[in-house]
């Protein structure tokens, strides 16, 4: 449950447990019956927990879904710190290339249609998954910088003229189109 949810929350304290049982089972019907099928109701009940709490914490099950994907992209793509930035980077965009490549980017996908039709969530979208990917990227940035990594890059002797184009042509394989 991050701030803004606890700050925006009315009424009792969360269970932590209710929370973690809501998004495993969130996860797991993902994984069984697809994005299409999921309900409040069957959330609920794999969770076994009420529909009241699913909408004390989510408005709806795309809402619910994208806090099971934010948490599986810091999990799984994370925020690496190998001490280069050529090599943090690539694994992040590597790692990110390659978890839209299977059902996580099915997932994306329809939650990306719903953010088209969805002012609300579309809001939502970008000031929660899309904040939290690109804070991790800042991050890595941030770091590249401090150890002084960019400069070199860009005064390097490869004879390139920056940092993107020693990236973007290593990162395309980790990308396959279709």
């Amino acid at each position: 449950m991050d701030d803004k949810q606890k700050k925006n929350a009315a009424g009792r304290p969360r269970s932590k447990e209710a929370w973690e049982a809501v998004l495993a089972a969130a996860q797991t019907l993902l994984g069984t019956t697809g994005y299409r099928n999921l309900t409040m109701e069957g959330i609920a009940k794999a969770a076994g927990v009420g529909k009241p709490t699913l909408y004390r914490w989510w408005p709806n099950v795309p809402s619910i879904v994208m806090e099971v994907q934010r948490r599986y992209a810091e999990t799984q793509i994370g925020d690496p710190d190998t001490g280069s930035l050529s090599s943090d980077l690539l694994q992040f965009i590597g790692k990110t290339c390659s978890s839209l490549n299977g059902q996580s980017g099915d997932i994306m996908r329809c939650l990306m249609a719903e953010a088209q039709l969805n002012p609300d969530f579309a809001k939502d979208f970008r000031e929660t998954f899309i904040a939290s990917r690109r804070g991790a990227l800042i991050g890595i940035l941030q770091r590249g910088i401090l150890r002084g990594a960019a400069a070199e890059q860009r005064s390097g002797a490869s004879g390139r003229s920056g940092l993107r184009s020693d990236l973007v042509p290593a990162a395309e394989p980790a990308c396959p189109a279709g």
